[in-house]
């Protein structure tokens, strides 16, 4: 029952449920951070978690930006869509 709710709150602003948007409130909150912070925070699998990042990203609500440090990890941010979602 609850995902169903959550689903109708998330649905106007384009997302499919709601751990879309704590993945947004996330990025949100800590403004610039990498998938693998993301993952070891979040209850997830890691492969449904890029999953979804992939998905938000084609989306056009996260941006993928090089880390300075790692060339194989990637940060992520939100773009204006994805923080007027959060709002």
């Amino acid at each position: 029952y609850r995902h169903l709710l959550y689903k109708k709150i998330v649905q106007p602003v384009g997302l499919n449920n709601i751990d879309e948007y704590n993945l947004l409130f996330y990025i949100d909150l800590n403004k610039v951070t990498t998938k693998k912070e993301y993952v070891q925070q979040a209850i997830l699998e890691p492969t449904t978690a890029f999953e979804m990042i992939k998905r938000l990203v084609k989306k056009g609500y996260i941006e993928e930006l090089d880390h300075p440090e790692d060339k194989r990890s990637k940060r992520m941010t939100l773009t204006p869509q994805g923080r007027a979602a959060v709002q």
